[in-house]
């Protein structure tokens, strides 16, 4: 993804820098400034408030192309709130935010992905819209931590409803929210606790030089409806 390259070409030039190769340093951050421009000058959408998804993908706001833009400034400041407004209006649901808006476009899967959630809340919080960012947090995990086994977030929800398959409920009336039914999808999926993982929510500024990097073991208990559940490891990394 564009964004993904953008912001990769931006941390290799804070690299270069800290490690003392200035020309290298320089390079990269002329690549990402060109993107930046590419994607703003073929991608925005004056008319969707909102980032294509591609250059032959057009028409929907898609939240991926949106939340990465916002979050990692690639989108230019007078456009952030108009992004921030389209996803909103358009891929918002009682519990979180959908991938692609209504009606879905070909070749194109419409769920929620707690892990691109929370590159949304991160935006929302960097551009200072605070109160959006904790309803998205509310919306998209209190369904998870409240719901059996509770303690777990999934790697996908479908939205169902009344009638669908019993999953947990949300607290006030409207559809509610279930793991997408499929053998692949993880029900305790890591990258999906987004915006409520401690290392996350608090993050360790980064240093300049001396990295430091050991093993330690980690463990933990869960809870769940037959008990709490016990796991560990001994490559978990600091």
């Amino acid at each position: 993804m564009n964004a993904l390259y953008y912001k990769s070409l931006i941390d290799g030039a804070w690299l270069a820098t800290q490690l003392g190769h200035p020309e290298a340093a320089k390079d990269y951050g002329a690549k990402a400034s060109s993107v930046r421009t590419a994607m703003n000058h073929l991608l925005w959408n004056r008319t969707l408030g909102a980032y294509d998804a591609s250059t032959t993908s057009r028409g929907f706001v898609a939240q991926d192309a949106n939340a990465l833009a916002v979050y990692y400034g690639v989108a230019q400041p007078k456009q952030v709130p108009q992004i921030l407004a389209a996803m909103k209006h358009s891929l918002w649901t009682a519990h979180g935010a959908m991938s692609v808006s209504s009606p879905d476009p070909a070749k194109w899967t419409q769920d929620i992905s707690p892990y691109m959630n929370a590159f949304e809340v991160w935006g929302r919080f960097a551009s200072g819209d605070t109160e959006n960012a904790l309803r998205l947090v509310h919306a998209m995990w209190d369904p998870m931590t409240a719901g059996d086994p509770g303690g777990t977030d999934w790697e996908r929800l479908n939205i169902d409803g009344p009638s669908a398959t019993p999953g947990p409920a949300w607290p006030t009336p409207g559809p509610r929210a279930r793991p997408v039914a499929c053998p692949l999808t993880s029900w305790a999926c890591n990258r999906s606790t987004g915006a409520t993982a401690p290392g996350w929510c608090n993050p360790i500024p980064a240093i300049s030089r001396g990295f430091k990097v050991k093993r330690r073991p980690s463990t933990g208990r869960s809870p769940s409806s037959g008990g709490k559940i016990g796991a560990g490891t001994n490559s978990c990394w600091t």
